[in-house]
């Protein structure tokens, strides 16, 4: 009798235990494997459902750490008209300045370039105006900055020629130059405070002449300057270098894409205050509580149409809902993907209930004009090898 009563008491809980098993399998999928030690389960796809949307971002906040300013224009194929502009603020070469002139030579800006998106073969008309109004970091890259034109050039300016010389370089009429600046008050050139106060800056502007480029510059340097060539009142020739220093700031005007915000199917990133996106996770909401560890969740996003064969970012940013930034997001060149670990954020997810929202951004969107757009079709959606754990 008491051999029979453990048979009878065994038999049910072998029963229980298969249908757990079979209930865990059902969650997580038939990948399964069974160490002695812990359970390790890599999840099916699918039980895997990853949503995107994608949104205008609007204006783009700037900084005194920004050393990159854009200036040009180009046609998208896809997201349309860019165009890009900058502010700055200039400085005398020494305080207590007392320029003596009576008449001015010429007058040359100079600016070195380091890069540029868009048409190699592109050529620009570019534009110098004057501020009316101080500038400052508070001000957003859609914001509208005031001025008046001082120059319009009527020559054409290549591309190909800026970037052999290394430099942009523009003439500004000597005239503006003598009345604004060499012929201002000695009290207005006691230091630069003083002369910001009057002399707010400058900015430039463009027109493009074919399907463009924008043209990226580092004007934090000692060779981003104002050259000046002057006759002063003892009939002597000088020579000054006006320091492009203070607030540098970058205006960008896209076009509206609304329409673009409805497709789901797509993620489109913009720089310059384009398009951000984000992805959600929600259905990790099925593992809350479960025990589970993660010990990889690898998400892995595929460029849409070879991003219409326009360049392509080396990396994209990857935060989490509290725009913490998530290590990784590189450009995969061999598979055409950007792929990132994000374990950390999925064990948040399923042990805390934090939030299943990942953004995404185009690195340096601020300093640059890229544009990416990655797959999340039915045929090829977003990715995410997940691989759990349990004691």
């Amino acid at each position: 009798m008491h051999t029979n009563f453990q048979y009878f008491f065994i038999t049910p809980l072998i029963i229980m235990l298969f249908f757990a098993c079979e209930n865990e399998k059902t969650l997580i999928g038939e990948n399964f494997l069974n160490t002695g030690d812990y359970e390790v389960f890599i999840l099916d796809d699918s039980l895997i459902s990853i949503n995107s949307t994608s949104a205008q971002e609007g204006g783009i906040n700037q900084s005194e750490l920004q050393i990159v300013n854009l200036l040009g224009s180009y046609e998208d194929p896809v997201f349309g008209h860019s165009e890009a502009s900058f502010s700055f603020e200039v400085g005398l070469p020494n305080n207590d300045m007392n320029f003596n002139a009576s008449s001015v030579q010429s007058a040359k800006i100079t600016l070195p370039y380091i890069g540029y998106y868009g048409d190699s073969i592109a050529e620009f008309r570019i534009n110098i105006s004057q501020l009316t109004d101080n500038i400052n970091y508070e001000i957003a890259s859609n914001d509208t900055i005031s001025s008046n034109i001082i120059y319009n050039n009527s020559g054409n300016i290549s591309l190909l020629e800026i970037k052999d010389s290394g430099f942009l370089e523009l003439e500004i009429p000597n005239e503006f130059i003598y009345n604004n600046i060499l012929n201002l008050p000695n009290q207005l050139l006691t230091n630069d405070s003083t002369f910001k106060s009057n002399f707010k800056g400058l900015k430039l502007t463009s027109q493009t002449l074919n399907s463009g480029a924008i043209m990226y510059f580092n004007v934090t340097g000692e060779d981003a300057l104002i050259n000046v060539k002057y006759t002063d009142n003892e009939m002597q020739n000088q020579e000054i270098n006006l320091p492009i220093n203070g607030v540098k700031v970058n205006s960008f005007q896209l076009e509206d894409n609304n329409d673009l915000e409805g497709v789901d199917s797509l993620i489109f990133l913009q720089s310059m205050g384009g398009f951000i996106s984000q992805i959600d996770l929600s259905f990790l909401n099925n593992f809350s509580d479960s025990g589970y560890a993660v010990n990889e969740a690898l998400l892995s996003l595929d460029i849409h149409n070879n991003n219409d064969n326009l360049e392509l970012p080396n990396k994209i940013l990857f935060t989490d809902s509290n725009d913490s930034e998530i290590s990784g997001g590189l450009l995969n060149v061999e598979n055409k993907t950007y792929e990132v670990n994000i374990a950390q954020e999925v064990q948040k997810i399923i042990t805390h209930s934090a939030s299943p929202i990942i953004n995404l951004y185009l690195s340096q969107r601020g300093a640059n004009a890229e544009r990416l757009i990655l797959s999340n079709t039915v045929d090829n959606p977003i990715r995410l090898k997940l691989v759990l754990i349990k004691d």
